[in-house]
């Protein structure tokens, strides 16, 4: 698969960072969903400078999602937060269910969903609402983990690790991979990629059974 040359966008964009455990999963989950720009994973949430996987500190794991708020919104997202984790599960602070709000308005929308959601569930919900400080990335091997996997594919794309991170396409690749979006939403927003006829069957074969997304709990 010969490695192709991706339109990036550049619009403007809103954020939202939630800690849902193992970050390696979220990714995929979100990358595809309508409106997401672009997904990146890294630390937050606690007083040490500089984490690293290997020197945490009192950070968690979260991934940090670039939205386009004229397609999609933040109580839409948080709605995906709600339903593709257990937040009634009590774990380390490394992989706490969280949410990281950067304004009031996400502060009280955030508020708002956790007191609608919890009226679904039997077990209390543990997730914390937090401000927001400083957003750590990631190592680059923890970028995009799932679509590094698929290793010949992920080579043909040719992407550098700092443009890995940044990638409209490979975020939106990453979710309809492991099955997150539907094939005539891929067959659509394909057309304005520089994918080769190898790279676009191989996505919808992934698609037709896509590998389970996996994490380190």
């Amino acid at each position: 698969m010969a490695a192709a040359t991706f339109p990036e966008l550049d619009i403007p964009t809103e954020k939202a960072t939630f800690a849902m455990g193992c970050f390696w999963a979220p990714e995929p989950i979100y990358g595809c969903k309508k409106g997401v720009i672009r997904t990146k994973v890294g630390y937050c949430g606690g007083t040490k400078e500089n984490p690293t996987y290997r020197s945490l500190g009192d950070h968690t794991e979260a991934i940090q999602i670039e939205y386009d708020p004229t397609q999609t919104d933040y109580k839409t997202l948080l709605g995906v937060f709600w339903r593709q984790h257990d937040s009634t599960a009590k774990y380390k602070s490394q992989y706490k269910s969280a949410i990281y709000y950067e304004n009031d308005e996400q502060k009280k929308l955030a508020e708002e969903s956790k007191a609608e959601y919890q009226k679904e569930l039997q077990r209390p919900i543990v997730t914390d609402i937090e401000k927001l400080g400083k957003f750590y990335d990631a190592e680059n091997y923890h970028q995009k983990y799932h679509l590094r996997e698929h290793v010949q594919f992920y080579d043909s794309l040719g992407l550098t690790d700092p443009a890995l991170v940044r990638s409209h396409v490979a975020t939106r690749l990453h979710g309809y991979i492991y099955g997150y979006g539907t094939l005539a939403d891929f067959e659509d927003e394909s057309k304005k990629w520089s994918l080769s006829e190898d790279q676009i069957a191989f996505v919808k074969k992934q698609m037709a059974h896509p590998r389970a997304i996996h994490c380190g709990l």
